[in-house]
């Protein structure tokens, strides 16, 4: 808790004591206890566990209920920030690595727990915060593919718009109201279907790696396959690989058998796609 928080909470704390006409000093002791014990993670908890059923609402059979993360807790706590993670069935039923990774920052200003961390410490069960019932916070919310596996790489974030939650005086979610509840949707649908669509390497499991490897025994063989991926274009490095491996087994040059099976393709009508 930063000293100006800490000001502001103990002018609180006095000015009760002002008010009460006979001040208990329990009371006053506990008050002070919460303060010290006060961490952001009882704040953070009760966002993560709110955002993720309204997001599971919102983008319907994707998201099973449990939150794609190492730690059962959560991920670290700090001001001003929650993120957890959630895991497509989409992406779990097509052999890709990682999650959603979402992202909520808000103004510390506005808001600043004073719950215990846990339900058993001590004060925690008459816990009020002290400015009561109502307090409003605003998040800004993006997304990205998170892969927990490799450093915890985070990319391709998409911003989904802001988000007002309010409290009760439990530091309990009262209500949450998603600003633009469409294209909050569609920002998490479009990563979906764009990592689901062309997977970076890192983010293939095995499996899928050994079900997506493009054939190399013959162009034909290379077209069946691609019209049982309901492919509608070949890649460059596809080609590549057909030509190389063709070339090695029939001691031919390259370069001559790539202009070959590159004609093959475009005499059928098939785009060459030079990014894949």
């Amino acid at each position: 808790m930063e000293p100006g928080e800490l000001v502001y909470h103990l002018r609180s704390i006095s000015a009760a004591i002002d008010d009460a006409q006979e001040p208990s000093r329990m009371l006053v002791a506990r008050a002070l206890l919460r303060l010290l014990l006060a961490t952001d993670k009882t704040l953070s908890v009760a966002i993560r566990d709110a955002m993720g059923k309204e997001i599971s609402t919102l983008v319907p059979g994707e998201f099973g209920g449990e939150f794609y993360d190492t730690n059962p807790g959560g991920k670290g706590y700090k001001k001003g920030y929650v993120s957890f993670g959630l895991d497509p069935n989409t992406w779990e039923t097509g052999g890709i690595i990682g999650g959603i990774l979402f992202k909520m920052n808000y103004d510390p200003a506005q808001f600043s727990s004073e719950a215990p961390e846990t339900a058993t410490a001590p004060g925690a069960g008459d816990f009020k915060h002290s400015k009561g019932a109502g307090a409003i916070v605003s998040l800004n919310v993006e997304c990205g593919y998170y892969n927990k596996l490799i450093d915890g790489s985070y990319s391709e974030g998409k911003s989904l718009g802001s988000v007002d939650v309010m409290l009760n005086e439990k530091e309990g979610v009262e209500s949450v109201e998603i600003k633009d509840p469409a294209a909050f949707s569609k920002g998490i649908q479009d990563l979906i279907q764009e990592i689901a669509s062309n997977p970076p390497d890192y983010a293939q499991s095995e499996k899928r790696k050994k079900k997506h490897k493009s054939p190399t025994g013959s162009p034909q063989s290379l077209l069946n396959w691609l019209g049982q991926q309901q492919r509608s274009d070949v890649g460059k490095s596809e080609l590549e690989s057909l030509s190389r491996a063709m070339a090695e087994r029939k001691g031919q040059a390259f370069q001559n058998v790539l202009e070959d099976v590159s004609k093959f393709f475009r005499q059928r009508g098939w785009a060459i796609n030079p990014n894949t």
